[in-house]
């Protein structure tokens, strides 16, 4: 799963917008305790634009 891509479905809703986070770690270690490795982000999408922060 390491190498594998991600697909992620949005859904908008009634007004063509959509928020969401995700978050992303190697899925293997503990680094994302230990030194704080991880992507923590968050997605909003209003029509067909998208911004992540």
């Amino acid at each position: 799963m390491i190498n594998d891509g991600y697909t992620l479905y949005v859904n908008l809703d009634a007004d063509n917008k959509a928020s969401g986070t995700v978050y992303l770690d190697d899925n293997t270690s503990f680094n994302y305790v230990d030194n704080k490795e991880y992507n923590y982000l968050r997605i909003d999408m209003e029509g067909s634009d998208v911004t992540l922060t």
